[in-house]
């Protein structure tokens, strides 16, 4: 008879205090931020952050990700691949293009830069559901930086918005994978607030945000 395995000691952190009524929260906070595209929405609960995910980024993760949701990282730190497979029993995947869902912890890294975003799968004209859904961690949202200018389905005219820690050409590789009704669905989340970036989103401007 085999022995029972303890888990580590990390699959142990806990998630949502309340996980069926903070997912209820979180998943609202994100609709609407998909639905009011570039606009800010505080991300209403969140975990302890664990190194190199803020809790904000956290409860997205546990709010959106299922065992049916394979999931790129571009630092696979094994504690959040742990504590991610053990509240949500998400696959993590070893490459973008084999995910349907990625969490970017740098922009500004090697793995996490532009050039993953043309790797994540962007789906088809029959299967626009396969492209991939990012979210990113950024610096924050404030308005003396750089401004990109938002257009599209859910926005009334055009709306500004400026952004921290992506570095130049971010966002426009976020643009190149849009090929209605293909493309990548964005989050650009930081410390408290989350911002949604769906694929019918036009984004145009100001290159770079610092």
């Amino acid at each position: 008879m085999l022995a029972n395995r303890a888990r580590p000691v990390i699959a142990t952190m806990p998630g949502f205090g309340s996980p069926a009524l903070d997912e209820q929260r979180v998943f609202r906070a994100l609709l609407s931020a998909l639905a009011r595209p570039g606009t800010r929405h505080p991300v209403p609960v969140a975990p302890a952050p664990l190194t190199p995910l803020g809790g904000a980024t956290l409860a997205v993760c546990l709010t959106l990700l299922d065992h049916e949701t394979p999931l790129w990282l571009d630092d696979p730190a094994p504690a959040v691949v742990e504590y991610l497979r053990f509240h949500t029993g998400v696959p993590v995947v070893d490459r973008p293009d084999r995910a349907l869902f990625a969490v970017i912890s740098d922009p500004g890294s090697a793995a996490g830069g532009p050039d993953c975003l043309a790797a994540l799968p962007h789906g088809t004209p029959d299967r626009p559901e396969l492209g991939a859904t990012v979210v990113v961690q950024v610096g924050g949202f404030a308005a003396d930086l750089p401004v990109r200018h938002l257009s599209g389905p859910g926005i009334a005219d055009v709306i500004p918005l400026s952004v921290t820690g992506l570095p130049e050409g971010w966002l426009d590789a976020l643009v190149a994978t849009r090929r209605p009704p293909c493309g990548v669905d964005g989050f650009l989340v930081d410390a408290t607030e989350v911002v949604g970036l769906p694929r019918t989103t036009q984004i145009t401007g100001d290159v770079g945000a610092g």
